[in-house]
């Protein structure tokens, strides 16, 4: 089943406030190559700088260029390495597209790799392989998960969240919020009683890989890439595992809403026609306003 193990986070040195959200972004493959532009405006040290491979170096130089500028924000310590390993109990508060004030919490942790096969890590996404080779590249060149596929684990009785409840009683170590308007706390949970508790209520679940997958199947080649490498790696190696977030599935703000498109320039469209055509077969309910809120987005995070 599931293992889980604590690791040497590394965080921006910067705590909270502005300062920190303008270092933040969200994973490179869900955002738009003019989102990402303005990512990389926001500071020279956004995450995006690293997650997307140095785009003002010529190709064969872009995942290269990343490992250089990872480097030197360890040796400026704009990036910081924790001394202890730990667990990273991770909240995000936002407004909900319904009008709901929603609370999501879970933690980051290193799970060790199976197999999409296994039954142990269980996917629902194709993986596309130009996307998982693209990533793969990066990470060789840096040797770092830049961010977190989300996994979701049964917690019907709130066992884990009562340890959670306790590991973050404290003051978070990061306390931000988003462009979008998520508000992101983070705790660094490095007791080794607490440590050993969470570890041991997940170890008999299975992970729902619900998003993250190319960065998952990465982790899997690289694994695979790294062994034929150097054979005789230890079976503790940090290459047999993958940084993510781990959230229960009773969690009250893991919420999932539709994603409602936009068409244009139809020829011969017409909405009364269309609305009759779908009361045929649908209830048909016209709303008076529309809420508009901004949905959470994930929080980046490295690993080495």
């Amino acid at each position: 089943m599931a293992e889980i193990v604590p690791f040497h986070g590394v965080r921006f040195a910067a705590r909270g406030g502005r300062a920190l959200a303008d270092l933040l972004a969200p994973p490179h493959e869900l955002d738009s190559p003019d989102e990402r532009a303005e990512l990389l405006a926001l500071s020279p040290y956004n995450i995006a700088h690293l997650s997307t491979g140095d785009p003002a170096a010529p190709p064969e130089r872009r995942h290269a260029g990343a490992a250089d500028l990872w480097a030197s924000w360890l040796e400026q310590r704009i990036l910081q390495r924790d001394a202890a390993p730990s667990f990273y109990p991770l909240e995000q508060a936002f407004w909900a597209p319904d009008g709901r004030h929603v609370r999501r919490r879970g933690f980051l942790a290193a799970v060790r790799l199976h197999d999409l096969g296994e039954g142990i890590v269980i996917p629902h996404e194709r993986i596309h392989a130009a996307i998982r080779a693209e990533q793969l590249e990066l990470l060789k060149a840096t040797r770092v998960n830049f961010s977190a596929p989300l996994g979701l684990y049964a917690d019907e009785r709130s066992q884990v969240e009562a340890a959670l409840d306790e590991a973050t009683a404290g003051q978070p170590v990061a306390d931000t919020d988003t462009e979008e308007g998520v508000h992101l706390r983070l705790w660094q949970v490095d007791r080794p009683e607490t440590i050993a508790r969470l570890a041991s209520l997940v170890e008999d679940q299975r992970i729902l890989l619900a998003d993250g997958h190319h960065r998952y199947a990465t982790a899997l080649a690289y694994q695979r890439w790294l062994d034929a490498q150097e054979p005789g790696l230890p079976a503790s190696g940090g290459h047999r595992y993958a940084l993510m977030k781990l959230c229960s599935l009773s969690d009250p703000g893991l919420v999932v809403y539709p994603v409602h498109r936009l068409l244009s320039g139809l020829e011969g469209f017409s909405l009364g026609r269309l609305l009759e055509g779908l009361s045929r077969f649908f209830s048909v309910e016209t709303l008076d306003e529309v809420v508009r809120c901004p949905a959470g987005v994930g929080l980046c995070f490295l690993l080495v």
